[in-house]
């Protein structure tokens, strides 16, 4: 999984979100949600590497409610667990964001490493919604 994952993300092999599209697929109809969110990448990495992975993973509409802090430079690829724990919030809602009061919030990310790119993203999100769940690719 680490390669595979390392030769999406990292080497841009777009191709491989193939690989796991179906199984995201099925997982997500199984949860009662409003608004489907992925986690955002940076204009940098965008930039570099010409796709957002977690997008790709989706063959569902899904929305851009949350926006990456550019002012956050360096990458949690880059970082040990410490860390990442002490990273600042990176997020911040898009203008775009719709009045989610009352609506269950479904956040989507590829790999779960020390939880804090989740807890960030929902911590934003639960502000404003009634409930804010999450599912990731893997762990």
């Amino acid at each position: 999984m680490k390669e595979i994952i390392k030769n999406y993300k990292f080497n841009g092999d777009y191709q491989l979100r193939t690989v796991f599209q179906t199984a995201i697929q099925k997982k997500i109809e199984t949860i009662n949600f409003d608004y489907l969110v992925v986690i955002p990448v940076d204009s940098e990495t965008m930039n570099n590497r010409g796709f957002n992975q977690v997008c790709g993973l989706l063959t569902i509409k899904h929305s851009h409610f949350l926006k990456r802090n550019d002012t956050v430079k360096e990458k949690q690829s880059h970082k040990n667990r410490h860390q990442r724990l002490e990273l600042v919030q990176p997020f911040a809602l898009s203008s775009d964001c719709p009045d989610l009061t009352g609506k269950v919030v479904l956040v989507v990310d590829d790999i779960y490493t020390t939880g804090r790119t989740l807890f960030y993203a929902i911590d934003l999100l639960a502000s404003r919604a009634k409930c804010v769940k999450s599912i990731t690719l893997a762990r």
